[in-house]
């Protein structure tokens, strides 16, 4: 999976390359709001959903459907950019692939509240779990969320 560097957005000319190679690494042409789209995810320390990511990305681009985030999130997704996280909402959230170690959350039911975990108790698992299966011949990559009550609503 590609893994870059959380940009510093003041070094202008540096993270407009890296955010055009991100999206041209994903098979997407660039163009403002898929720039916009990277940019956004970029600026978040927590897995965002398509509806939040539209709030932020509208106050400078106001003509940006929920349809073309989606989809640009699918094509950064398929390429390794982007993460998809079950946050046991309705709808997935997404957070940027930017040189972090492989991490799972933990996630709060009552206020939706987040925090990484860097250990992961399946990395040393997933060649039993090849030996197991009869239909696959390898596993490239899981997804694994905790959900409890944080410190605060308990």
């Amino acid at each position: 999976m590609p893994r870059h560097h959380s940009p510093d957005y003041h070094n202008d000319e540096a993270n407009r390359d890296m955010t055009k190679d991100i999206i041209w690494s994903s098979g997407l042409k660039t163009t403002k709001p898929r720039v916009a789209i990277v940019k956004a995810l970029f600026s978040q320390k927590q897995p965002i959903s398509i509806v939040e990511l539209h709030k932020i990305i509208k106050k400078d681009l106001a003509e940006i459907s929920n349809t073309s985030i989606y989809r640009t999130l699918e094509a950064l997704v398929k390429s390794g950019n982007v993460s998809r996280v079950n946050t046991g909402k309705a709808h997935a959230s997404y957070e940027m692939i930017d040189g972090r170690k492989h991490h799972h959350h933990v996630i709060c039911k009552k206020c939706g509240d987040m925090e990484d975990v860097d250990t992961c108790p399946i990395r040393s698992s997933v060649e039993l779990y090849e030996n197991q299966t009869k239909k696959f011949k390898i596993i490239q990559d899981h997804s694994l969320e905790f959900f409890g009550i944080c410190k605060k609503c308990f």
